[in-house]
């Protein structure tokens, strides 16, 4: 009974986390071959995707937007996130994608502020622009990325808050088998009680 409560009590905090709102903004970029390659191949494609992931996009996104100084004040405002672990959560927080079988690529960021999630993904649009159009592989001088849609402050979170309307009842539930737990731990301790005065005075 215990750990049935203790199972529920944790299906409900993470019930009450998940129905917090997520926001999602996204931008497109439209990418070109660096000079020598020849085609847009799925390869190609799927190793753009990944470099946009890479350190060298993500830390100039992180210094640009402070988000060091911004993500430090869930854990202690006065030190700065370590760029390690800002890296990661920005990692977790971006999702790129093909748009279909085209050479559009959508750059999703996915926060609890709508601000925040579009200016994430715009700077990330930004920075993989600046470093394909003026690296080494651009030896054509022509754009090899284009940023096609910035993307806006979602109005709406992409994830519904439904699940809160069932809070009361799950704390009522929680709650309830949490008494009962108690209840039965504590009944074999108010039995041995009574049996030992009982006992004393045969």
């Amino acid at each position: 009974m215990l750990g049935s409560g203790l199972l529920l009590t944790t299906w409900v905090v993470r019930s009450m986390l998940s129905a917090l709102p997520v926001y999602q903004a996204t931008a497109r970029i439209t990418i070109q071959p660096d000079t020598g390659t020849s085609a847009l191949g799925w390869y190609w494609i799927q190793t753009e995707i990944e470099k946009i992931h890479a350190k060298s996009i993500l830390y100039p996104v992180i210094t640009n937007l402070n988000l060091q100084a911004r993500w430090a004040g869930e854990k202690n405002p006065s030190t700065p996130l370590p760029m390690e672990e800002a890296c990661r959560r920005l990692r977790h927080l971006v999702e790129v994608e093909q748009y279909r079988s085209t050479s559009l690529l959508t750059i999703s960021a996915k926060c609890g502020n709508p601000d925040e999630a579009s200016s994430i993904a715009n700077m990330m649009a930004q920075t993989y622009r600046h470093h394909r159009n003026s690296g080494p592989d651009n030896s054509g001088g022509q754009p090899l990325v284009e940023v096609v849609d910035a993307a806006e402050p979602p109005s709406r979170p992409s994830r519904a808050r439904n699940s809160l309307g069932l809070l009361p009842v799950m704390l009522f539930a929680g709650a309830m088998v949490s008494l009962f737990a108690g209840y039965f731990l504590m009944r074999p301790v108010a039995n041995t009680a009574v049996v030992a005065p009982l006992a004393s005075g045969q």
